[in-house]
């Protein structure tokens, strides 16, 4: 059994950390286990329940791996908020790291063993960072891995989570969950709400919504190369979003741009209410974009991408809540509408605010400190935004 087929056994989002599904798993066989043995219920019931059972013992194998997934990821997030700090000791993220490579090479499921190596390689990056920053501020020369002083650059605050002491002002704000007393409180994506102008799709890096496989296997590596660096360009202009093939230069992708089943140039305005399909490349990846009317665009990836980010594209402001229409999506014990997150200009550039609604019951806090229904707060790097039951770190560049 796979990741996927577990979490859709389980009915868990595809994005469970490896603790929750784990979790998950166990607590759903106690329950089997002990509706099993009650002797009331009718054989068709015991008889369905038996079934669940068995196919809940098809994932033992994967159970294993998921121990391993969160033993690790929690030394990475270990790490994380060892690299938040103004003076990171270089001995515990070295340590945290060494600890986490064999948990990592012991992962036997491959989709859990990927997302695990791709964690440790942002972090080994991170780790050059914060050394190469604190040689320079020590007078050292970068890249000799000698922490004197200093902090992580700013420019790595979204992989980071966290990093205090940097310029709030920025075009991307990342609010990356947080783990506490060893899992989500409530699972949820890491969101990247975007304030620009123009928004790029393709198989670069670099791309406001990078193509992503979640898994890395010679046949998604080669469905990943029939898709441009810069496959679409989208823009914001005059109220209208037009859409370009290609990059902002003109350049068409090498494989065009079907929207809706229809191949598109542009650069032409297309109408965002409905939601639209973009298929990029020539095996189907297909990103679903729709305007929503509070603000934003949303980006749904097809259900094989890699889901460990989640872009948002601000135009006036992104909302929160359990409402379907809202971009960070709340569990429906809280209100349609909880705050919302705009980007205003300052004297130093573009920033995200935070508006509280009104609501009897602030679901609002930053830094442990309940934020007071109403408010308006200027985000800044390093807080912890609480929204609902679940935390994130904020990251802003």
């Amino acid at each position: 059994m796979t990741t996927e087929e577990l979490c859709a056994e389980l009915a868990c989002p595809p994005e469970t950390p490896a603790g929750g599904l784990l979790a998950a798993w166990e607590r759903r066989r106690a329950e089997l286990d002990a509706a099993l043995v009650d002797g009331t219920r009718p054989r068709p019931v015991k008889l369905r329940l038996r079934e669940e059972r068995r196919r809940l013992d098809e994932a033992e194998s994967l159970a294993a791996s998921l121990k391993l997934a969160a033993e690790a990821e929690g030394l990475l997030t270990e790490f994380r908020r060892e690299a938040a700090k103004p003076q990171p000791s270089p001995a515990v993220l070295r340590l945290c790291l060494e600890k986490t490579k064999p948990l990592t090479a012991q992962i036997a499921d491959a989709a859990l063993a990927f997302a695990c190596e791709r964690q440790l390689a942002e972090c080994e990056d991170a780790l050059k960072a914060v050394a190469n920053a604190g040689a320079v501020a020590g007078g050292a020369d970068p890249g000799t891995g000698d922490i004197k002083s200093g902090k992580a650059r700013g420019d790595h605050a979204l992989h980071l989570g966290k990093a205090p002491g940097y310029s709030a002002s920025g075009t991307v704000l990342e609010l990356a969950p947080v783990i506490t007393g060893e899992t989500l409180h409530h699972p949820s994506p890491r969101y990247r709400i975007i304030a620009k102008d123009t928004i790029r799709l393709g198989r670069q890096s670099t791309a406001d919504c990078p193509a992503r496989y979640a898994l890395d296997t010679e046949e998604n590596r080669h469905r990943l190369s029939t898709i441009s660096r810069i496959q679409t360009t989208l823009f914001a202009r005059g109220g209208r979003i037009l859409v370009q093939d290609g990059g902002e230069e003109g350049k068409p992708s090498r494989n065009g741009t079907i929207i809706d089943e229809q191949r598109i140039e542009g650069p032409i305005a297309l109408n965002f209410a409905k939601e639209r399909r973009f298929v990029l490349g020539q095996f189907g990846y297909e990103i679903r974009v729709q305007y929503f009317s509070e603000g934003f665009v949303r980006f749904t990836l097809p259900a094989t991408a890699d889901r460990g980010i989640l872009p948002l594209w601000l135009l006036t402001a992104v909302t929160v809540g359990s409402s379907p229409t809202a971009g960070l999506r709340l569990d429906a014990t809280y209100p349609p509408l909880v705050a919302r997150i705009l980007c205003r200009n300052n004297t130093r550039g573009l920033s995200f605010t935070l508006e509280v609604q009104k609501n009897p019951v602030s679901h609002v806090a930053l830094d442990g400190a309940p934020c007071a229904p109403g408010a308006t707060i200027a985000l800044q790097n390093a807080q912890l935004l609480q929204l609902g039951n679940v935390t994130f770190a904020v990251g802003i560049a």
